[in-house]
């Protein structure tokens, strides 16, 4: 035969032992789910700036071939430099797109990729480079791509600096 227990009370309610337990059980699943949330925030972050840097690659690859066919020269005034694409003009410089559009409406290298900033997403552009993330701090608190234009020593080089994200 079988023995029942009947709770302490005589009730179903739970014991403040059971209710401690089951709280620490939920405290533990919300630290595990919060760490995977600010990882996907992470990973997003990352995901973003890899495209930025793929979207730069492939723009800077195609007015590289237009200046090519175009036997744009590498350096000289402003007008000799300019690379004729269906998006307009592009101000180049050893024959790959400039970080900054020196005249009116030709393009650098921001309007070719059109990029749309918001709160999260920052752009800093110099003569020489353009830097799109989310933290522009250089060194390891840093969160985004650096593209830094071409010049005698080779084509632009671009930096994807993630340990900040």
């Amino acid at each position: 035969m079988k023995k029942y227990y009947a709770h302490p009370r005589g009730s179903n309610a739970f014991t403040l032992i059971e209710l401690i337990v089951v709280i620490v059980l939920l405290s533990i699943l919300a630290i595990f789910a919060l760490s995977r949330f600010a990882d996907l925030s992470t990973q997003s972050h990352i995901s973003v700036l890899k495209g930025l840097q793929g979207t730069m690659r492939s723009m800077a690859a195609l007015v590289h071939v237009q200046a090519v066919m175009q036997n744009v020269s590498n350096t000289g005034s402003d007008a000799a430099r300019a690379v004729t694409t269906e998006y307009g003009l592009v101000d180049s410089w050893y024959q790959y797109p400039e970080s900054r559009a020196e005249l009116g409406s030709r393009l650098g290298m921001l309007e070719l990729i059109d990029l749309q900033t918001s709160a999260d997403l920052q752009q800093t552009v110099t003569n020489n480079y353009v830097r799109v993330g989310y933290n522009l701090t250089v060194g390891s608190t840093g969160c985004y791509i650096e593209y830094y234009e071409a010049s005698s020593s080779g084509p632009p080089s671009y930096t994807l600096e993630i340990r900040g994200c």
